[in-house]
């Protein structure tokens, strides 16, 4: 699938849209990333909030499971899972997001956690590149990148009046083509320029 670019103004239309069938967690402020009811709310100006998206996968405290006492003994129900809400995690720095294949691995490892993976697997991972990494970031000292596209399906990458916009995924893919009309085809001099900003931004962080 080829490249494309949305304009910055539209970005909100299109959190909107993607409102309608999905619920969006972005940052709203510069403490977490919450539910929007709105693609006005996103803040896109943030580094860093000051708790990791990764809260989306981890519940603060949920029901693992329930007991019931009587005469014929305990019985234990496990807790049903919620694996019909589809998700999107938006606006998250690479930086963050290249953490989430790490715990993939580890919860999959001696033991399948199946809230963990009922969330991941509703969930669809719309990254933003940095243009200006924060004078305390390090994420190439870690073989990371701040356009990095490890653990997303779609990475953002800020280009002037527009976002250019990588499917990383199938269902990156699949999220952009439901999507079409927001986009228009990135064209070589876009391609030029997010490839010469992104030698650029990957310098620029600290070593």
């Amino acid at each position: 699938m080829n490249d494309r670019v949305i304009r910055k103004e539209r970005l909100p239309e299109w959190v909107d849209a993607l409102l309608e069938s999905h619920e969006v967690i972005a940052p709203r402020s510069s403490l977490s990333f919450e539910p929007i009811d709105s693609g006005s709310q996103v803040l896109l100006d943030l580094h860093n909030t000051v708790k990791s998206p990764k809260e989306a996968f981890f519940a603060a405290r949920e029901v693992l499971c329930a007991f019931k006492v009587d005469r014929e003994g305990v019985s234990v129900m496990d807790a049903e899972l919620d694996r019909d809400t589809p998700r999107i995690l938006f606006a998250a720095r690479p930086c963050d997001v290249a953490s989430l294949p790490i715990l993939d691995k580890l919860f999959s490892w001696d033991y399948q956690d199946a809230f963990y993976q009922s969330r991941r697997e509703s969930t669809t991972i719309i990254s933003l590149a940095c243009d200006q990494p924060d004078e305390t970031c390090f994420c190439t000292s870690v073989g990371g990148s701040p356009t990095g596209e490890e653990g997303t399906d779609i990475l953002l990458a800020p280009l002037g009046d527009v976002y250019h916009v990588r499917a990383v995924s199938e269902r990156g893919a699949a999220l952009v083509e439901q999507h079409a009309s927001f986009f228009d085809d990135a064209t070589e001099a876009h391609e030029t320029e997010r490839a010469r900003l992104a030698e650029a931004w990957n310098g620029a962080v600290t070593k």
